[in-house]
C-alpha cells in the first residue's frame, strides 16, 4: 500500500516573500586559521568515524521502503542495508536533513521517500552499467521510467533479467504515486523529467567508459557521471514539494546543485574507487584524473583487466595523490557554491551547503562499506 501525505499546501495566491537573507559564510567556528574547509572536513570524518557508523548502523528505514527489499536482496542485492541507512540518515534522520529548506514539515518525509527510491532505482540501473556490462539489458531498463503505459519486457532476456525490469518498473510505480501528488507536480514536472533524463543518460556513459577506458575524459567524467549521484533530480524533487518557493530564485537553485552534484561526486568518487577497481569498473573520477594528467594510461588499465593484481594498482595511484587532487577540486567547488549562494532567498543556502560537507565527511567516514 502506498501510503503518502496529502497535508502540503498547493502553492496558491501572490509570491511569498523572502523568506531568508543572503547567508553569510562564517568559514566554521571549528575551522583552525588558514585551514581549508575540505581538509576540516577530513579532520572531522576521521575523528568521529566510529560514532558516524554507529549513528548509521542504528536508523530505522521507513516501513513502505523495507517492503520491496526482499526483492533487491534476494535477486540484485549487490549493496546491503547499510547503505540505505546511510542514505535515509542522510536525506531524513539528519538534523538538518540534506535538502532544501523550503520543504515543509508536513512534506519532508514524503519527499525523503520519494529520492530514496530514486536511490534504489539508480542503484538497480547503475549496476547492470557497470558491475555487469550487459548493453541489451541496460537499453531496455533505460526504458522503464519513460514507458508507463506500455512498457513491454522482451521475451529474449533471461528469466532474472525480466524480473530486474519488472522490480525497475515496480519502484518507478512507487516514485510516481508520490511525486505525482507533491504541490507544484502540475507547474515543475517537466523539470523533474528533464533531470531524470539526464540521471539515465548518465548509466549509457558508465557503461561507455567501461567498455573502452580509453575514451575517458575528466571533463566528461564530472559532467555525465555526476548525474547518477541522484542531487540534481533530488534537488527538483525538493523544488515540487515546496509550496513556498520562489520562481526567482530556481536558475540560482540549479546553478548552487550543479557544482553542489560534483562536490557529492568527487567525494563518492574517493569514498569507494579503491572497492570498483578490484571489480573491474574504471568509471571513477580517480581513473579519468589519473588519465587526464599522464599518470597512467589506457594501457595500464587494459594490464590490470588483465593481470588483475589489484594491490599494485591501486598503491599506484594513492602514492600518486590523486586524491588530494580530486579534493582540490571540491574545494573549488566549494567556493563556488557560496558564491552562488548569496542570491537564494527562499532557501537556506548555507544550510545546503553545510548538507555538503556532511555528505563528504559521511563518504571518507565510510569508506569500504558503502
Amino acid at each position: 500500500m502506498i501510503r503518502i501525505q496529502t497535508e502540503c499546501l498547493r502553492p496558491d495566491g501572490p509570491d511569498p516573500p523572502d523568506l531568508f537573507p543572503a547567508p553569510v559564510w562564517s568559514g566554521g567556528a571549528e575551522m583552525l586559521e588558514n585551514e581549508t574547509v575540505i581538509s576540516a572536513v577530513c579532520t572531522y570524518a576521521d575523528a568521529e568515524k566510529g560514532l558516524l557508523r554507529e549513528g548509521i548502523a542504528a536508523v530505522e528505514l521507513p516501513e513502505e521502503f523495507v517492503a520491496v527489499l526482499p526483492e533487491y536482496e534476494e535477486h540484485f542485492g549487490e549493496r546491503n542495508r547499510f547503505l540505505w541507512q546511510w542514505c535515509w540518515k542522510i536525506l531524513y534522520e539528519e538534523d538538518p536533513a540534506f535538502g532544501f529548506s523550503s520543504v515543509p514539515p508536513a512534506c519532508r518525509r514524503d519527499a525523503a521517500l520519494v529520492k530514496l527510491f530514486i536511490i534504489l532505482a539508480t542503484t538497480v540501473t547503475d549496476d547492470v552499467s557497470d558491475r555487469h556490462q550487459n548493453r541489451r539489458l541496460l537499453e531496455v531498463m533505460l526504458q522503464v521510467p519513460f514507458r508507463r503505459d506500455d512498457l513491454q519486457v522482451p521475451g529474449d532476456l533471461k528469466p532474472e533479467e525480466a524480473r530486474r525490469v519488472r522490480y525497475l518498473a515496480a519502484l518507478f510505480d512507487e516514485i510516481y504515486a508520490r511525486v505525482e501528488a507533491a504541490p507544484r507536480w502540475a507547474e515543475f514536472g517537466d523539470l523533474f523529467f528533464f533531470d531524470l533524463v539526464q540521471t539515465w543518460n548518465s548509466f549509457r556513459y558508465a557503461y561507455l567508459i567501461n567498455r573502452h577506458p580509453e575514451a575517458i575524459s575528466h571533463a566528461e567524467n564530472l559532467s555525465y557521471n555526476s548525474h547518477n549521484m541522484t542531487i540534481y533530480i533530488c534537488g527538483t524533487v525538493d523544488v515540487l514539494y515546496s509550496p513556498a518557493l520562489r520562481k526567482e530564485d530556481l536558475p540560482y537553485l540549479r546553478e548552487l546543485v550543479w557544482y553542489g552534484q560534483q562536490m557529492v561526486r568527487i567525494g563518492n568518487w574517493v569514498g569507494t574507487w579503491e572497492r570498483e577497481v578490484g571489480e573491474g569498473d574504471y568509471s571513477s573520477g580517480v581513473m579519468s584524473w589519473a588519465l587526464a594528467y599522464g599518470l597512467i594510461t589506457p594501457a595500464d588499465i587494459a594490464a590490470h583487466r588483465a593481470s588483475g593484481d589489484d594491490a599494485a594498482f591501486l598503491s599506484y595511484l594513492r602514492d600518486a595523490n590523486v586524491e588530494e587532487r580530486l579534493m582540490e577540486e571540491w574545494e573549488e567547488d566549494h567556493r563556488r557554491v557560496r558564491e552562488i549562494s548569496g542570491q537564494i532567498r527562499s532557501v537556506d543556502a548555507a544550510e545546503y551547503i553545510w548538507g555538503l560537507e556532511t555528505l563528504m565527511a559521511y563518504f571518507l567516514a565510510c569508506r569500504g562499506l558503502i
